[in-house]
């Protein structure tokens, strides 16, 4: 009998031997061995707890312990005042994130600060971080339930909106009336028909409460009467196609 008829029974075995681990990898390959990577698709990019984006300027800003910086940058270092300073270098530009993923950061560094009426602090963090504007809404909410008038100045100057609605509907004009800060409560009245909305007196709640509501549950009568005085006078002043007459103050 030829060789190769002798032994072809053993030369089968060892063959399928040798041909299960391709056999495998043909299988399960794309899972195991050599399956061919494909990009994850882009996302926010994962940043540490806490930490959020230094958005850099042609001049000097403070760089603040929660920063995280660009390459590149200017930076200055003050070691008497133990403060740190950068701003973009000659030539340089600012490139803004694609996402937004410090933005629940920035929210709480700003509520925290509005929160405690640090006014300073609440400046640097806007005036250093990257935010949209939907963010400035519960600072100013924190501010004004809280009557911080400074805070809710500098918040209302960077666009904050007073009749954002929070939890339950409550805005932060319905906040000033509940707690009975009046002066502030007028401020952001006249933010409010300054931008055109003339009907923030009547704006009510998810519970179907104004913030003149507000303040009549709080028996500050008195307060509620001199909004809507204040709303008359800027109504006049900001539409003057209004006639005071037309409005009922009483």
């Amino acid at each position: 009998m030829p060789w190769s008829e002798q032994h072809l029974p053993g030369a089968s075995v060892l063959v399928a031997l040798l041909s299960l681990p391709l056999a495998l990898w043909w299988l399960f390959g794309t899972q195991w061995w050599g399956a061919p990577k494909t990009q994850e698709p882009r996302g926010r990019m994962a940043l540490p707890e806490g930490k959020v984006r230094f958005r850099p300027g042609q001049e000097w800003k403070e760089v603040l312990p929660e920063h995280l910086l660009p390459p590149g940058l200017d930076v200055r270092f003050d070691l008497d005042g133990g403060r740190n300073f950068a701003r973009l270098q000659p030539g340089q530009v600012d490139r803004p994130p694609i996402d937004s993923a410090d933005e629940v950061s920035v929210e709480k560094l700003l509520s925290d600060a509005a929160t405690w009426g640090q006014q300073e602090r609440v400046q640097k963090v806007l005036q250093s971080c990257y935010y949209r504007l939907e963010i400035l809404n519960r600072p100013l909410a924190e501010a004004a339930g809280r009557g911080h008038i400074d805070v809710c100045k500098a918040l209302l100057a960077a666009r904050g909106d007073p009749l954002s609605r929070g939890a339950k509907g409550v805005t932060p004009l319905h906040r000033t009336t509940m707690e009975g800060h009046e002066e502030l409560a007028t401020l952001l009245l006249q933010r409010c028909i300054e931008t055109g909305v003339m009907d923030a007196l009547a704006r009510a709640d998810d519970l179907g409460r104004t913030c003149l509501d507000c303040a009549e549950e709080q028996d500050l009568h008195a307060m509620a009467r001199r909004l809507k005085a204040s709303e008359a006078t800027n109504l006049v002043r900001y539409a003057p196609e209004l006639q005071a007459q037309s409005i009922d103050v009483d």
